[in-house]
């Protein structure tokens, strides 16, 4: 329903069910570097993520099925150290959810 919350980076499903939770993105950049996270968060708690070694241009992404209510709130975050820029393709960062149940 397109609930995304851009003034918070929230997003809000507004109707109980079971849920498909995806977030990815890529870093933009050639050097070579540890520790570059995702996480997917509901209601502030940390319930999915990843870590991987940036080696030219590395992605990363987490998924997760999710029971939420209709006031639950899911968040992504993320780390790629300091001054390492992201791709700016939509195709290559993204996060999106959808009802399944």
């Amino acid at each position: 329903n397109s609930a995304y919350d851009t003034s918070n980076f929230r997003w809000t499903p507004g109707v109980v069910g079971k849920y498909y939770i995806f977030a990815q993105y890529r870093v933009y950049s050639t050097s070579d570097f540890d520790n570059v996270q995702i996480r997917i968060q509901k209601n502030g708690a940390q319930i999915a993520g990843a870590v991987v070694y940036n080696h030219h241009y590395e992605s990363v992404q987490t998924a997760i099925m999710l029971d939420m209510d209709a006031d639950d709130y899911v968040e992504v975050e993320g780390y790629l150290g300091a001054s390492n820029p992201l791709s700016t393709d939509p195709l290559e960062c993204n996060f999106f959810g959808f009802k399944i149940g």
